[in-house]
């Protein structure tokens, strides 16, 4: 294949996974109301695939097409109505094509032909095969969706509908004029190259500003006051219309997630009733990316072990259908994504038994609600009877978790019994600059990003508990370390005095960590540190100080990982 042809089927391939999307969505548009305008956006799309595809040498993703088109036609015509067999099968073409153009998109050569799809779909002629148990969906409207027909003249009789031909049929559909937001394709690489020379911006004007402010020469006001405007207005609005471009409205992720629920709904024969509220809320795409599985995991959770079977919701007062809400709102610090359901909720006595029962928590632990729900999240924790192909085997939750705490995102439960249980995600709008905070540690400056930090606090030596290893928190023990001794590699000499603390909560357990001074506060860019730094566990990051200096972002989820994993061990030993 030549070069051009390449570039081709590549362009191709970019634009049909736009528009399977579009596809999704116009399915899962179609089990709520069937009608005539959904129907030709259908087969809009999938006309315009097929003639694309035969256009790049795709010849077999157009006669694939072709054979499900046949099948929107023959609706549009009112020959046959919309089952949920139908419905379904749209779906699964859709995914079918999602993968294979995923496939194509590495080896364009790729071949393949969907032979056990069509084998449970369509006949050996290719007609669709209609299930004999499956009854037609209660909301269509055969005249609502048949195609429009000529006007009728003296001279010549209506023509029939099967005299039609697809090609004909394009013709008769109407097409609504709209005024679209023009989508523009721009390389993730000469994104990021603006971001960085923003950055870099961002950064001398950091040092500029901290110089000046060093000086007390009244000469030096209007370079002040120029300096000033440079920071809180240029460089503030050159780095949002740049980083704008990386920001992607959460809605598209919350069709997917309509997707999972409706699936798994039709599996285990229940019935849901979805609402999507914040759809516009717009987060960094390598976020969202992030965050697809952890929500995708969730919504599953929901339907499987939250929603009761319909009949059984009903002897409980409930609707019959189970409701999941869906929510994103955006904050000063980020985003935060609702998942709620109406469903029976988390039983706190089981939770916690299961809990003992696996050696995750100790049998004569005191744990409040909150403590109590955070168990799921523990790696192993499961509280189903039997493994299914949807759960049971103690992977997910604690999966959900830790790929939130990859892109500095905090998750909480809440849940009663009977009534159902919310799932709420904080979750940064980037990554590329963060608050934090400045620390001195061993005459080092450090920098520590504030969604890591639960509190500061300052403490005196005398509270201090087992040589310095716990700490009393609220009530509460938890674990203590000095950060003097993740650099240095054995015990310090600590403060013998007030000195700071900061306390953190990871994996769902809090710690606290100590510190000799906090600095300040700053916005911090991130930059990608060396190879050199790879096998760091203590340095996420590196970015340079308002000072001038570079300064290291410590990773604090993986320092508390880590001696976790070390008092784990001590324990283990000692026993």
């Amino acid at each position: 294949m030549s070069e051009l042809d390449e570039e081709l089927v590549k362009s191709f391939l970019e634009e049909a996974t736009d528009l399977l999307g579009q596809w999704e969505g116009l399915c899962l548009k179609l089990e709520k109301e069937v009608n005539a305008e959904t129907l030709n956006a259908l087969f809009r799309i999938a006309h315009n695939i097929k003639g694309s595809s035969r256009a790049v040498g795709l010849a077999e993703v157009g006669k694939f097409i072709h054979i499900i088109e046949d099948v929107i036609v023959a609706l549009k015509e009112g020959k046959c109505t919309l089952t949920k067999r139908k419905l379904t099968m749209f779906l699964e073409a859709q995914s079918i094509m999602q993968d294979w153009f995923a496939v194509l998109a590495v080896e364009s050569s790729y071949k393949f032909w969907p032979e056990d799809f069509l084998k449970t779909y369509f006949s050996d002629t290719f007609q669709f095969v209609e299930d004999e148990i499956t009854a037609p969906i209660q909301i269509v409207d055969t005249t609502e969706v048949k195609a429009p027909a000529a006007a009728p003249t003296p001279a010549a009789p209506s023509p029939a509908p099967a005299a039609h031909k697809v090609s004909e049929e394009a013709k008769v559909i109407p097409l609504k004029k709209e005024v679209k937001d023009e989508v523009l394709r721009v390389s993730t690489k000469k994104i990021d190259g603006l971001l960085n020379l923003i950055g870099e911006l961002s950064i001398q004007q950091s040092i500029l500003e901290n110089s000046i402010q060093q000086s007390t020469h009244k000469d030096n006001e209007a370079l002040i006051q120029s300096s000033l405007n440079l920071s809180r207005k240029i460089t503030k609005e050159i780095y949002s219309m740049a980083f704008g471009l990386r920001m992607t409205p959460i809605g598209g992720i919350f069709q997917r997630l309509e997707r999972a629920i409706k699936d798994l709904g039709r599996d285990l024969s229940k019935e849901v009733d979805i609402t999507f509220h914040g759809n516009e809320v717009e987060i960094e795409k390598t976020i969202l990316d992030k965050l697809i599985d952890p929500l995708t995991h969730i919504v599953r959770n929901s339907v499987d072990h939250g929603l009761e079977k319909n009949g059984d919701r009903e002897e409980k007062g409930k609707p019959y259908k189970g409701q999941i809400t869906i929510s994103a709102t955006k904050l000063d610090d980020g985003v935060e994504v609702v998942v709620k359901d109406d469903g029976k909720g988390l039983d706190q006595k089981r939770i916690l038994e299961k809990a003992i029962e696996k050696g995750l928590v100790a049998a004569n632990a005191n744990l409040s609600k909150e403590e109590i729900f955070s168990l799921i999240f523990l790696p192993g924790f499961s509280t189903a009877e039997k493994v299914t192909s949807v759960s049971g085997r103690g992977v997910g939750m604690d999966v959900v978790m830790k790929t939130l705490e990859e892109v500095n995102g905090k998750i909480l439960v809440a849940s009663e019994e009977g009534r159902g249980t919310k799932f709420k995600i904080m979750i940064p709008t980037s990554l590329s600059i963060v608050d934090s905070l400045i620390v001195s540690v061993n005459s080092d400056q450090y920098v520590i990003p504030i969604h890591s930090l639960e509190e500061v606090v300052d403490v005196d030596a005398s509270q201090m508990k087992v040589d310095d290893s716990v700490y009393v928190y609220r009530g509460k023990v938890i674990p203590f370390l000095h950060l003097r001794d993740v650099f240095e590699g054995e015990k310090q000499e600590h403060h013998r005095g007030i000195f700071p603390i900061i306390v953190t909560k990871v994996q769902g357990k809090r710690m606290a960590l100590g510190i000799d001074q906090v600095l300040g506060q700053h916005q911090s860019v991130v930059r990608t540190l060396s190879s050199y730094f790879e096998k760091s566990f203590a340095i996420s990051g590196g970015t340079i100080l308002p000072s001038g200096e570079p300064g290291l972002i410590l990773n604090i989820t993986s320092i508390c990982e880590k001696y976790f994993k070390y008092l784990q061990t001590s324990k283990e030993v000692a026993a």
